[in-house]
């Protein structure tokens, strides 16, 4: 079994570059991409994060936020559909890397269970700027 790794972008925000190299280069504007992966060659596709839209972005961030491409059309490009990813992997639950979560009908979510506890206390954490829920309970050990 081979797996290849697609690095989809879904905006891209400009920050500050003495954020990213302490202490040194303030002033100066750097560029970052907004990335979710999607990992083919198993027996299913898989989603590492599902970013969010530049337009929820560039309502939160004080830095420029400029669009690349919409989440659905990144995965059909790669010849897949939201209804089609059953498998998500967060990394954590920023809404930078999960608020697409919520437009994946038939996704399990999986996530470290120390940064779901710590996204429930603070139910912010789990929700867009709107206030919607990017995921939704039930939650489920899945170590039992």
């Amino acid at each position: 079994m081979s797996y290849v790794i697609y690095p989809i972008v879904t905006a891209r925000i400009a920050v500050d570059t003495g954020r990213l190299t302490y202490l040194r280069n303030y002033g100066k504007r750097a560029w970052l991409p907004c990335p979710f992966y999607l990992i083919t060659g198993g027996p299913e596709p898989v989603l590492v994060d599902t970013s969010a839209s530049a337009d929820l972005m560039s309502h939160i961030r004080l830095e420029p936020v400029e669009p690349v491409l919409d989440f659905q059309e990144g995965l059909a490009n790669a010849g897949f559909s939201l209804e089609e990813i059953r498998i998500v992997i967060l990394t954590h639950l920023m809404y930078d890397h999960c608020a697409n979560s919520k437009l994946l009908p038939n996704a399990r979510f999986v996530v470290q269970k120390n940064e779901l506890d710590f996204a429930l206390a603070l139910t912010r954490c789990l929700q867009d700027p709107t206030g919607e829920i990017c995921l939704k309970a039930p939650f489920r050990d899945s170590r039992r």
